[in-house]
């Protein structure tokens, strides 16, 4: 009897072990269903992932770039102003100033961006800063009939191999 016991009680523990949802696993479960196109429900589970764990700060930037894809800007900005709050060595958020941006251009703060985006540049070493960042760059200097400084961060966006500034080159620096 007390072997019966002894393996419910086992039995018992194991299934509520494997029962519990942490953070993390709300947090991939959620990027499953962005790849999969359900923003919503991953919307769902980037919150339940923050309501575990409300310093997650990858939660929020993944929440932040799915309410981006929704038009929720305001919202998308607030997560990004989190981690941004939240984060005193601001030189490994440089990705985080890029989102933000994003969002900035979506909503047609192209300003806003512009500060962004050079904010990324400026916190990557000695120019490091990969190719994206010139690109995103570039197209937002380009909306604010900036032809010479879009041209600029094309060029160099094409120097660190992105393939798209070419065709953008073609477009607005010839």
């Amino acid at each position: 009897m007390e072997c019966i016991n002894s393996t419910v009680i086992c039995l018992l523990v194991f299934f509520i072990m494997a029962c519990t949802t942490t953070a993390e696993d709300y947090e991939k479960r959620a990027k499953v269903r962005m790849g999969r196109g359900d923003i919503e429900g991953a919307l769902e589970d980037f919150d339940k992932a923050i309501e575990l764990n409300p310093d997650f700060h990858l939660a929020y930037a993944n929440r932040g770039n799915a309410k981006r894809k929704i038009g929720d800007y305001e919202g998308s900005i607030r997560d990004f102003d989190k981690i941004i709050a939240d984060t005193k060595d601001k030189s490994g958020i440089g990705a985080i100033f890029l989102d933000r941006g994003e969002t900035k251009a979506a909503s047609k703060d192209f300003i806003g961006a512009l500060n962004d985006y050079d904010k990324a540049i400026s916190l990557k070493p000695e120019g490091n800063a990969p190719n994206h960042y010139y690109y995103y760059r570039a197209l937002t200097k380009y909306e604010l009939n900036d032809k010479i400084g879009a041209c600029a961060d094309m060029l160099k966006a094409r120097e660190k191999g992105n393939k798209e500034a070419a065709e953008w080159i073609k477009k607005i620096c010839d």
